[in-house]
């Protein structure tokens, strides 16, 4: 359905899509035939999100984050090109910019344990601790009218992330869930909140829970992949042009500019 799109295709009209899912299974179905489709080498990690999109759905749902070369990592050169692609409104039909704490993670060793995964055991997979700002964007073009199961079919509306690595050890996984975000818009303060507001309690909690509903599907992490974990603080107050600031307080800043 979704997997000919990267950023440069015809965005769909939701009515006219060949595949409208009604359940949860079937919307990871789409997941599991898109990342088939991209091939699991490209698969840049996962994100967390719809959130209290379904009833009885807890504490969030899964989706793929399918390209490499949509995650732009700040604190690595990449071509003025690229950074301009990834932070374009139109490459993607970008509607919102969400704060979120992420984490890199090497797969192959937590497959040196059993599933379920212990919160010890995750933590000492972890690489890299990350500050992110998802650009949320669709595949839609009328994403309004879009049913909520096509929304999440489409990878829970995963457009890009603009990831930065900060130095970590004990003490940053103690202050984590103390974390609070603030989003700038043009050096205004548009929206802020806190790192125990993403689902399962908190930033680590929300990747245990991500890699162990990943393997009771038979999907497992591999090295380097990145998953983020829910947003701390949400916007849709941007336009072209507008200067984008997100704070998480000592831990560090992520500054953009938003591309037409």
């Amino acid at each position: 359905l979704l997997a000919v799109w990267k950023g440069n295709s015809p965005p769909l009209v939701a009515q006219e899509a060949k595949v409208i899912p009604e359940t949860l299974d079937e919307v990871y179905e789409i997941h599991e035939m898109l990342q088939r489709k991209v091939g699991e080498e490209n698969i840049a990690g996962y994100k967390l999100g719809g959130v209290g999109a379904l009833p009885g759905v807890s504490p969030a749902i899964v989706a793929p984050l399918l390209f490499k070369d949509r995650i732009l990592h700040f604190d690595k050169r990449q071509s003025i090109q690229a950074t301009k692609s990834l932070t374009s409104i139109s490459s993607m039909n970008m509607f919102a910019l969400e704060a979120e704490i992420g984490f890199v993670v090497k797969g192959s060793k937590l497959q040196q344990h059993i599933s379920p995964f212990s919160k010890k055991q995750v933590k000492e997979a972890v690489t890299e601790v990350c500050l992110c700002l998802e650009l949320v964007g669709t595949r839609y073009k009328d994403v309004e009218n879009a049913t909520t199961y096509q929304k999440l079919a489409d990878c829970i509306c995963a457009g890009g992330v603009v990831s930065k690595s900060i130095p970590w050890n004990d003490e940053i996984f103690r202050t984590l869930d103390d974390t609070q975000a603030g989003i700038l818009v043009n050096d205004k303060l548009v929206a802020n909140g806190y790192a125990a507001t993403v689902p399962a309690g908190s930033p680590l909690d929300a990747l245990t829970w991500c890699v162990n509903d990943l393997a009771s599907r038979n999907i497992f992490m591999r090295d380097g992949q990145l998953v983020i974990t829910g947003k701390l603080a949400v916007t849709k107050s941007f336009s072209a042009n507008d200067r984008i600031t997100v704070q998480f307080g000592k831990l560090g800043e992520i500054a953009i500019t938003i591309q037409p």
